[in-house]
């Protein structure tokens, strides 16, 4: 997905920078990147929230949790606080970006306010996909797509793959197409004989498929934030987040299939 997306995005940088010079248009960025930092220094506090994330999993490799000592505490807590863990370090990186880059801190509750209303949106189009969700699983219409997509003639895998994808697209959501299929669908694919862990990773990458398609609402959010409209920018993002993560898909279940 990483080589696909970057080669795409990386050819129409170039095709658009060629136009700019024929149309003998000036090509410096309208952003202000005097101001901004290097990027090596912007991914800083983005690795910083994904490893204190990812630190209780990987010390309950090395030690057992809730064994008494600090690596083994900080497991517990990352097992037990799903939600509060990852806050914790939201909050961190937040201080670590206050920490790196003396321009946030002119005016630091300025920049807050503009992260909170940046996030607003899509956090309330996340939560309201995830509770419409919950309320699609108990309809009628979902138990006959349920036995609708069992039934289809296609080799377990790629039933999981159309079936994940639907979802996804119908919710306009990965994770709200994943919680369905998991909650609901993912067992009887486990007694087709799939092993758990390939219905879960396969499951995984195929909700991220189809389910950015125009109306999902992280689109719109996005598309919101950075002033553009679906006829000027889907195009692009579809390529990246619809066509190469199928592709991606389809690659790691044949690769299933090998091994």
């Amino acid at each position: 997905m990483v080589g696909l997306g970057m080669w795409y995005l990386e050819w129409q940088r170039v095709r658009a920078q060629a136009s700019f010079v024929a149309a003998d248009e000036p090509t410096d960025s309208p952003v202000a990147t005097e101001d901004l930092p290097a990027w090596g220094l912007a991914i800083v506090p983005i690795f910083v929230v994904l490893g204190i994330i990812l630190l209780p999993r990987l010390l309950g490799l090395a030690v057992d949790a809730g064994d008494g000592s600090l690596a083994g505490r900080i497991a517990e807590l990352g097992r037990t606080e799903p939600v509060a863990w990852p806050s914790f370090a939201l909050i961190a990186g937040t201080l670590v970006c206050l920490a790196m880059f003396a321009r946030l801190r002119v005016s630091p509750l300025v920049t807050f306010g503009r992260g909170v209303d940046d996030g607003l949106l899509p956090l309330i189009n996340t939560a309201a996909v995830i509770g419409f969700g919950s309320v699609v699983t108990k309809t009628a219409a979902f138990t006959l797509f349920a036995q609708f997509m069992l039934s289809l003639d296609l080799p377990p895998l790629l039933s999981l793959f159309v079936t994940v994808n639907v979802l996804s697209g119908l919710v306009g959501s990965a994770s709200g197409g994943l919680q369905i299929f998991m909650s609901t669908l993912a067992p009887n694919f486990v007694e087709m004989g799939l092993d758990a862990q390939v219905v879960h990773r396969i499951g995984a990458m195929a909700s991220g498929g189809l389910d950015s398609l125009p109306h999902c609402g992280t689109v719109v959010a996005l598309f919101m934030i950075m002033g553009v409209k679906h006829k000027e920018a889907y195009k692009d993002l579809g390529v990246v987040t619809v066509v190469v993560p199928l592709v991606a898909t389809l690659a790691t279940i044949g690769l299933a299939l090998l091994f």
